[in-house]
């Protein structure tokens, strides 16, 4: 909860090198998270490039247009460097189809897109070459994708064919500043300029 909220050191991030942060925004279970004002002030402040990511639970059409437009409700008056992220994981999402999945991906985020928000999706590399239609999603979005098992080896080896634009290395990556809440983060590498983008 807020109350229970132990504030982040974003300066000492900006100070190691990392250029961004991706912040959870919220969920089809719990709504807005309760530390995403308070991330995004920081984060800001400290000079640092910001993003978002929503977990989603919803498997109709209706659901994630509902969504959507919750996020767009949520990130109103706020200033973007990256995109907002789909969220797309977790189990119990299994057992549609491919068509299914495609049209409430595609259903999220062009509902962010024509409310002038840069959509894209996020998932795992199981999801993305064995349960997504990899091929039809790459044509309308940017995808970021978590692969922890690969790290010795680079990106153009990974995933050059599909051009993905980010990568999430590995989720216990050690940084000053988040003693608070653990130590560790998700550390990801960005192959576009999306601050350019936004700007364009």
């Amino acid at each position: 909860t807020q109350e229970n909220y132990l504030p982040i050191d974003f300066e000492a991030i900006k100070a190691q090198g990392y250029d961004f942060v991706i912040l959870k925004i919220g969920s089809s279970h719990s709504g807005k998270s309760a530390v995403f004002d308070a991330d995004y002030e920081g984060a800001k402040a400290a000079g640092l490039e910001v993003g978002g990511y929503y977990y989603t639970y919803s498997k109709t059409h209706y659901g994630n247009s509902n969504d959507a437009r919750d996020v767009i409700n949520w990130v109103k008056g706020k200033q973007l460097e990256y995109p907002i992220y789909y969220d797309l994981e977790d189990s119990y999402l299994e057992g549609l189809s491919k068509d299914e999945y495609t049209k409430n991906i595609t259903c999220f985020i062009e509902t962010l897109q024509e409310n002038g928000y840069y959509g894209a999706l996020y998932t795992n590399h199981n999801w993305l070459y064995n349960i997504l239609d990899t091929e039809a999603i790459l044509a309308k979005f940017d995808i970021w994708i978590a692969n922890w098992h690969s790290e010795n080896q680079v990106w153009s080896e990974l995933y050059n064919t599909p051009p993905l634009s980010m990568w999430q290395v590995t989720d216990s990556q050690p940084v000053i500043g988040l003693e608070a809440n653990g130590g560790n983060a998700d550390l990801n590498f960005c192959y576009k300029d999306y601050s350019a983008i936004m700007k364009k």
